[in-house]
């Protein structure tokens, strides 16, 4: 039974940790997309510096900082959308683990009534022992 339970719980990290790798694609996801948005702003400040000091630069300005603005709210977006498919991948790692703790636990409990019976096992030789013993010292003298 031990070694059933020690299995389900390599099984259940095994799940766990495989959860845990497509969640990690997920957050890398987001990373991505929060750096390129910061720089985008980076990049407006940057141009907007620049055509302040060109009046060629300047004209084209306007148009730059709105494809950017645009850039920035489809990557806001995409954001929204991959943290809302996220969400049922962080649920199901909750119960992935609860499961793991779960036979953990079980696993735990086994082990020490186990200990428990061997432990109890032990007392009952020992006294059987004692009790022979007893039982030759009491025959010898009388």
């Amino acid at each position: 039974m031990a070694t059933a339970l020690a299995t389900l719980i390599k099984l259940c990290k095994s799940r766990v940790e495989d959860k845990q790798k497509e969640i990690a694609v997920f957050r890398d996801k987001i990373i991505a997309l929060e750096t390129k948005i910061a720089e985008l702003h980076a990049a407006i400040v940057r141009e907007e510096e620049a055509a302040k000091g060109s009046p060629d630069l300047s004209a084209y300005f306007g148009t730059y900082q709105q494809r950017a603005h645009d850039q920035i709210e489809q990557s806001k977006e995409l954001i929204r959308q991959t943290e809302e498919a996220l969400q049922p991948h962080l649920d199901e790692l909750a119960e992935l683990f609860a499961e793991q703790k779960r036979v953990e636990i079980l696993h735990a409990r086994k082990l020490e009534e186990a200990r428990k019976q061997r432990l109890k096992k032990e007392q009952q030789q020992l006294d059987e022992i004692a009790t022979v013993r007893h039982a030759r010292k009491s025959g010898q003298k009388g």
